[in-house]
This record gives C-alpha cells, structure tokens and sequence, in this order.
C-alpha cells in the first residue's frame, strides 16, 4: 500500500510543476496583451515563448502519467482482490485528470496561437 501513494505523491508533484508552469506562461501572456503593456513584445514572440512552455509542460504531464500508469498497473497485480476495486477508482480519477490537464495545456496553447495571428499586424 506504500507503494501506492508514493506512486500518487510523485504523479502529483508533477501535476502541480505543470499547473505552475501553465499559470507563469498565462500570466506572461496577459503581461504583454494589456492596452499598457508591462512587456512590449510582439504578440507572435509572446505566443511562441508561452506555445514553447505549454509544449514543454505536456511534455512534463506525459512523462508524469506515463510512468504512474506503468507503476500502478505493477502495483495493483501485486495487491488483494478486495483492494483492486477501490486503487482501479482511485488510479481512473488520476489518469483523467491528468488527461484532462494535458487537453486543456493543448487547447490553451492553440487559442494563444490563433489570438496571436489574429493580433499581428499584416
């Protein structure tokens, strides 16, 4: 049963890095599209630094699920049949949403884009 948080506790600290991650880029973002801008840059340098920090903060959030998945699916063979239901609940709710954490990273980060042509001046 150790082993089983200790697969939670790591996965989870990977899920706070990337919301981290997430909110600096968005607030970077938000720093440069004001009508006073506190950073004058133009908005496709700002959308691709914040598009290269979202790719990177998936690219944290797989290497955070894929791991746990392989860890748990170890675990839960290893446990009595009693407990399997509840770790298999447990484990779903994490896999979704870390799931959902990486779609909403990835729609983020194609709105920023498209906001930035949008905003370019041609």
């Amino acid at each position: 049963m150790v082993e089983v948080w200790t697969s939670e506790a790591l996965y989870s600290s990977w899920l706070n890095t990337s919301v981290i991650l997430l909110t600096g880029s968005l607030v970077f973002y938000h720093m440069t599209r004001l009508k006073e801008p506190t950073l004058k840059i133009s908005p496709v340098l700002a959308a691709i630094l914040v598009s290269f920090i979202i790719i990177t903060d998936v690219c944290i959030g797989l290497a955070a699920l894929i791991p746990y998945i392989v860890r748990t699916n170890r675990i839960s063979q290893s446990i009595s049949q009693k407990d399997k239901g509840e770790e298999k609940s447990i484990r779903v709710v994490y896999i979704m949403v870390g799931c959902s954490l990486i779609l909403i990273e990835l729609c983020v980060c194609i709105l920023i884009v498209r906001d930035a042509i949008r905003r370019s001046p041609r």
